[in-house]
């Protein structure tokens, strides 16, 4: 999720590196209902009506979907992380602390989402709000979505992707000067890492594997230097989504 902010992970990577690695969404057609040109259309005499003899048995009722316990927010939120973390493009979904989807939008590219003002002073007046965006590559957060995180002052913010769940939880906020300069660093450290590495021998996937690995090693160390921040990593079970 990105917003307008000096601290730009790709940017930085893009100009380190002169040859970035990222996947970018296609654009669906339109699909609808045609009509042909020049034909004819044939009109058919109507059938006759046909009498149905009731019938004896009993209809079976479809059983309903269970639906997701009102009690749970956790089961809940997992319901709408695993509709969008397969997602092509990002999706960004807020909730109430009771897991109630308070605003989403789906406006968004394969690197970019972001929630209009009005969403945004919703989610802020919102007590313990929780965020979750999904990232359409294995990458966790990125420094803009720490940005967002400290404009929207959720309790917890989420990314979702189809091997991982990251997530932040914030109990003080810093400044964001201060986060800035932090991040600021962390940045320069991981583009300068990934030049120093010459990814001799290894295919796409590994390199992608590689800076994915470097990303969270110090996204774990930046954690560290902000009181009251907590990150964590868990890897999604297959067949669970």
């Amino acid at each position: 999720m990105t917003t307008t902010t000096d601290v730009d992970l790709y940017a930085i990577i893009t100009k380190a590196r002169e040859s970035p690695i990222g996947d970018r969404a296609g654009h669906s057609g339109h699909s609808g209902a045609h009509t042909g040109h020049g034909g004819t259309a044939t009109v058919k005499p109507k059938d006759k009506p046909s009498i149905e003899k009731p019938s004896t048995r009993p209809k079976k009722e479809k059983p309903e979907k269970e639906p997701v316990s009102s009690a749970n927010p956790i089961a809940k939120r997992k319901e709408v992380e695993d509709r969008i973390r397969k997602s092509k493009t990002e999706v960004n979904v807020a909730f109430d602390k009771d897991g109630n989807v308070i605003a989403e939008t789906d406006i968004g590219s394969a690197s970019h989402t972001m929630f209009g003002p009005s969403q945004i002073s919703k989610i802020r007046a919102t007590k313990d709000a929780v965020t979750v965006h999904n990232h359409p590559t294995d990458h966790g957060f990125s420094p803009n979505d720490f940005h967002a995180a400290w404009g929207e002052r959720v309790l917890e913010t989420k990314v979702v992707t189809a091997s991982f769940d990251y997530t932040m939880k914030v109990d003080k906020y810093q400044t964001w000067d201060k986060l800035q300069k932090i991040l600021m660093r962390a940045t320069k450290k991981y583009a300068e890492g990934q030049v120093a590495r010459t990814h001799k021998g290894e295919s796409m996937e590994q390199v992608r594997k590689t800076e994915i690995e470097d990303w969270h090693k110090i996204l774990t160390d930046t954690a560290a230097k902000l009181p009251g921040v907590s990150y964590s990593r868990k890897a999604v079970t297959k067949g669970a989504t």
